[in-house]
């Protein structure tokens, strides 16, 4: 977040080519990461509800 947080506010990024595939790679991750965990807990709460104990 925080070199985000400076790419938004210098309006470029500061940190080389590298590191930014390396940061877009980390952040797409992390938000397919956060999405299937979303998508895990909906299909578990489905399974208990439509198949209670």
């Amino acid at each position: 977040m925080t070199f985000a947080g400076v790419n938004d506010l210098l309006g470029y990024w500061m940190f080389g080519p590298s590191f930014c595939d390396t940061w877009i790679a980390f952040d797409v991750m992390c938000s397919t990461a956060s999405i299937l965990n979303l998508c895990a807990i909906s299909l578990d709460r489905y399974i208990h509800i439509k198949d209670p104990l």
